[in-house]
């Protein structure tokens, strides 16, 4: 099959390619750190509130600030706004941008992914409280603060962005902004349009275009996404961060279903994708029989199970090994995984470098340079914690890491969970284990 996990990031980075306009500079004050004005940058004493279009987000700004031209905003962005933290053109200027971030329900989470894949994190600016979560990174040559506000189950980011070297001299102006950032409005998906009919097959709530002679073809899709969920449930403690009933869209018209796949970041959708900021699974029933649609469909259903269960797509070392998992279970009929699949792995360990605390370090997917290696090697890593001779030694760690990420949305504080392990000796036992791997 195509190995489809690359899209996991997409939404992620699209949210990161925050444009910064040619006038995005340090200004009055050459390269030691602006004027006196600059230093001081004193707090707009009356803001305004801005909102994209839709009135979807808003903010408050001073008065000075305009919505940016589309040549120097993102493509992406609900909105761009532009201007100075003190005096016009004595003082470092910035701009403020609006994302909807349809593939987290969590703004920790959110915060966690987005800050890693941007660039080193400014650790003294981390704050989060009850439905928000902030902190800024360093981008090249300049610093962008993201403040993510939760609202119904989906999150919302405002990006501020200002060169590196202002950092001291705006912070303070640049953190009171961000505390004004409010969502009075919600996003909506875009409709599927005419022909497609709602029921509830199994557990899911499906939307299809599907005819009526084709619904033995929807239910049978409809299991394979179950089956995958199934495996899922039974491998993860407790009941998922969003417990809602897991929605379905089958499409017989193969051309809706790539046109809606590609609009949710997959270049080359294949049979089935899971679609986060549509929140819903996506599978075609026009080769439900062909090679490869049972694998991606059963990666489907645990991507969306996943994603519910963690309240967004969690770290890819975890979201690409239990896909993985879940997949190999459900192919060899939910007890032992195929032959060829366990051979396939054992020679993926084999061939595997990093630790698992250095998988803990991967967040972009063009870290790992070969799909199929990544994909096997980080499926025989949850192999070794659940199956494995890791089970005996580490399962604890493993699903204490796993709780805690589904509780708190940090992976920060999951990875805590081994504190203290030697990440050299499991690394060598996990090997060992590779090698004598028999069912």
């Amino acid at each position: 099959m195509t190995w489809n996990w690359r899209a996991l990031a997409f939404a992620a980075a699209s949210a990161l390619a925050v444009a910064a306009p040619p006038s995005l500079a340090q200004d009055g004050g050459g390269e030691e750190g602006g004027t006196e004005e600059a230093e001081a940058a004193p707090k707009p004493e009356q803001l305004y509130e801005q909102l994209d279009r839709k009135r979807t987000m808003s903010i408050k700004l001073p008065r000075s600030w305009k919505a940016l031209p589309a040549d120097e905003a993102s493509a992406s962005a609900l909105a761009s706004f532009g201007g100075f933290f003190g005096e016009e053109n004595k003082s470092a200027n910035g701009i403020v941008e609006f994302f909807p971030m349809g593939q987290y329900q969590r703004a920790a989470l959110a915060r966690a992914v987005v800050l890693a894949q941007a660039g080193p994190v400014k650790p003294e600016t981390l704050r989060q409280e009850a439905g928000w979560a902030q902190g800024c990174a360093v981008e090249g040559s300049n610093i962008r603060w993201w403040r993510f506000v939760e609202k119904n189950g989906r999150v919302y980011g405002f990006v501020l962005s200002a060169n590196a070297r202002a950092f001291d001299t705006v912070r303070t102006t640049a953190e009171g902004l961000l505390a004004t950032a409010a969502v009075p409005g919600e996003y909506s998906a875009p409709p599927l349009g005419e022909g497609f009919a709602k029921k509830k097959v199994g557990e899911f709530d499906v939307t299809t275009d599907a005819s009526a002679d084709r619904d033995s073809a929807v239910k049978k899709q409809c299991e394979r996404l179950g089956t995958a969920r199934e495996i899922m449930a039974k491998s993860l403690p407790g009941k998922p961060f969003d417990a809602s009933r897991p929605v379905a869209w089958v499409f017989q018209n193969a051309t809706k279903f790539e046109d809606r796949a590609k609009t949710a970041g997959y270049a080359n959708p294949q049979f089935g994708v899971f679609n986060p900021p549509d929140r819903c699974s996506m599978v075609s029933i026009l080769s439900e029989n062909a090679q490869g649609n049972d694998d991606a469909v059963y990666v489907t259903g645990a991507e969306q199970y996943l994603w519910q269960y963690f309240g967004g797509t969690p770290p890819l070392w975890v979201v690409i090994g239990l896909r993985e998992y879940a997949k190999a279970s459900a192919l060899g009929g939910g007890k032992k995984m195929p032959p060829e699949l366990v051979t396939r792995t054992k020679s993926a360990i084999a061939a595997g470098k990093r630790r698992l605390d250095q998988w803990f370090d991967v967040v972009s997917s063009s870290e790992i340079k070969d799909d199929n290696q990544g994909a096997l090697e980080l499926l025989g890593w949850h192999a070794y914690f659940r199956v494995g001779r890791g089970s005996k030694k580490l399962r604890k760690n493993y699903d204490a890491y796993l709780q805690a990420l589904r509780d708190t949305g940090d992976p920060a504080a999951a990875r805590k969970a081994f504190d203290g392990v030697n990440f050299d000796e499991v690394l060598q036992d996990f090997k060992a284990w590779g090698n004598d791997w028999k069912q």
